[in-house]
């Protein structure tokens, strides 16, 4: 293998191969990166072997061959390297590096004992814009679980529908669904859970645009933007039966002004945060009320208008799940519906295609 490329090709990519290298893995080759010159071109691989990285770096092909040399240091190397021209050549089980006048050598390992990250992608089931891609999933991430107790609960449930496509995530206490146009998000017919860590790894690809791909066979989700393809196993798991969660009617129907609600939501918390966050509202006629005290500190008492269509209604919650949500509505009001203390409410915008259920807190 002999390669030659500018640093800067390859330094941009650092980042990337920095989160996905494992620190210290009880499997030596993953502590490695792999090198591949062919003549499609010449490739880069990391992987931890559930989140693995192929990027394609732009350069000369002299020779075609492969191998792994340790990560670590390979990373560390590149990235205190002038920008210049970058000569890679291996010679027997050596990789020497040379560039101006340094010259640099690495002990590496076998090309064959790296484990093969791609076989097929699959189906491609969405191909969007990067700002799009990154605006869908940023409304889904807050409310995914980071308890690794519960995987099935640490990604996101994407589920073919009639006519559209529910993205999903839950942490137990929360629950968001996004509705996507079922033309965005083709040739999906299995329900799949796709891991928050592919996703947000994925988001930090800098394309244009994103396409994702499916292969149930290798249970394996892809995602390719530019010269970086991303691959992550799907997550394993029953996702719980989300729909039974969503209230299918409300008694009660508050309609608010998305930032007058924020900024008095933001006031309620000032007295919640040493009383586990609980906020109490309640809708009376057309004016909805938010309250908390905490004991030393001090209490507060918010009222803003709404249009409410149904029956006076209350409920106590948790400020910090209806803060996180409210960062994530779009539009000039936001829709709220309770059907009375001990049930889940809702928050909907105005498209109805971002809903976002919080469990009630309860209190004596």
């Amino acid at each position: 293998m002999e390669v030659e490329l500018l640093t800067e090709n390859l330094e941009r990519h650092l980042p990337t191969l920095v989160r996905i290298l494992p620190t210290n893995s009880q499997v030596p080759i993953l502590n490695n990166i792999l090198l591949v010159a062919d003549s499609s071109g010449f490739y880069v691989k990391a992987t931890d072997l559930e989140l693995g990285v192929i990027i394609k770096i732009p350069a000369k092909i002299n020779a075609e061959g492969s191998v792994t040399v340790p990560g670590k240091q390979f990373i560390e190397t590149i990235t205190n390297l002038p920008k210049d021209k970058l000569l890679i050549k291996l010679e027997k089980e050596q990789l020497r590096l040379s560039i101006r006048d340094n010259k640099l050598t690495f002990q590496t390992l076998s090309a064959l004992e790296f484990p093969e990250l791609l076989k097929k992608k699959g189906e491609k089931i969405i191909s969007l814009k990067k700002d799009t891609f990154d605006h869908l999933f940023d409304h889904l991430s807050f409310s995914a679980s980071t308890d690794d107790i519960r995987p099935h609960l640490t990604g996101v449930y994407i589920v073919k529908k009639d006519t559209s496509v529910d993205m999903v995530t839950t942490d137990g206490y929360r629950l968001t669904v996004k509705s996507a146009d079922s033309a965005s998000v083709t040739k999906i017919e299995a329900p799949i859970i796709i891991s928050m860590e592919a996703i947000s790894e994925a988001m930090s690809i800098k394309s244009d645009s994103i396409d994702m791909y499916i292969n149930l066979d290798e249970s394996q989700v892809v995602f390719e933007g530019g010269d970086v393809s991303l691959v992550g196993r799907l997550i394993e798991g029953k996702f719980p039966p989300y729909e039974k969660v969503i209230p299918q009617n409300s008694a009660t129907k508050a309609i608010v002004d998305k930032d007058e609600f924020i900024q008095n939501i933001r006031l309620a918390n000032v007295f919640a945060k040493d009383q586990s966050n609980i906020v109490n509202l309640s809708v009376e006629g057309s004016s909805l009320k938010l309250s908390s005290k905490t004991s030393g500190v001090g209490e507060g008492e918010f009222v803003l208008d709404c249009e409410n269509e149904g029956d006076d209604n209350k409920i106590a919650f948790n400020v910090r799940y209806v803060l996180d949500a409210l960062k994530n509505f779009e539009g000039d009001k936001i829709t709220l519906e309770i059907n009375g203390p001990l049930q889940p409410a809702m928050l909907t915008d105005e498209k109805n295609s971002f809903k976002h259920i919080i469990m009630p807190v309860k209190i004596d």
